[in-house]
């Protein structure tokens, strides 16, 4: 009889904390308080989604869909930021080894969409170039084995057998291929966590190709 309590009770609390929830998800207001609700084309993720932006700052957070006027949820990368066309810019962003073009806002209220992501090891934003020269520049040779197209494993064997790329691991367990010798990264700013003598472990890691190795023996 216990048993048959104790259960009830529990199944009377997740009853009480999903209606919880639903409630407050109904209640939800959306910001309005000096600031702008726009959609946004998410480069990591490629997705889109509904944010605002507090006053101009150049920092945005997401809002349920039904705060846009346009159902951000369901638009593909080229129908995503097109509202205003007239006034878009187009900026240019480093994804899977290439640089390519987004559209862009240029109003101080949603300029904060125009970014290229994060870096997955570190979180740090990656902001974009207006110039696609620019933006060519600033791709390393390593990262080309970060495509999409790969699987993990892939991109990290494909690193591993480039001299000049070492592949690092963050405290989450993510990998990315980066410009690096035996010793570790070459920016130790950028990926100071990517310790070459933690090698065994999967957190903040560092593994390089046997390269030297296989030159000594030749």
């Amino acid at each position: 009889m216990y048993k048959r309590l104790a259960c009830l009770a529990v199944l009377i609390l997740i009853v009480v904390l999903v209606l919880r929830n639903v409630g407050q998800h109904e209640n939800f207001k959306c910001s309005d308080n000096g600031t702008t609700n726009f959609c946004k084309w998410d480069v990591n993720k490629k997705k889109c989604y509904c944010v605002y932006q507090p006053g101009l700052a150049n920092i945005n957070f997401p809002q349920p869909p039904k705060c846009c006027d346009l159902s951000c949820n369901v638009l593909d990368e080229e129908s995503c930021q097109t509202k205003d066309i007239h006034t878009n810019v187009v900026y240019y962003c480093p994804v899977d080894g290439e640089c390519r073009g987004f559209k862009g806002y240029v109003t101080n209220t949603k300029v904060s969409a125009n970014t290229c992501g994060i870096d997955k090891l570190n979180y740090q934003t990656i902001y974009p170039f207006l110039c696609k020269s620019d933006c060519e520049k600033s791709i390393k040779p390593c990262d080309q084995y970060n495509n999409s197209k790969y699987s993990r494993n892939q991109s990290r064997n494909l690193c591993l057998k480039d001299s000049f790329c070492g592949w690092c691991t963050n405290g989450q367990g993510i990998g990315k291929c980066v410009s690096g010798t035996a010793a570790g990264p070459i920016n130790i700013y950028k990926y100071n966590f990517c310790k070459a003598d933690n090698k065994n472990s999967v957190k903040n890691s560092y593994e390089y190709g046997k390269h030297l190795l296989d030159t000594e023996m030749m």
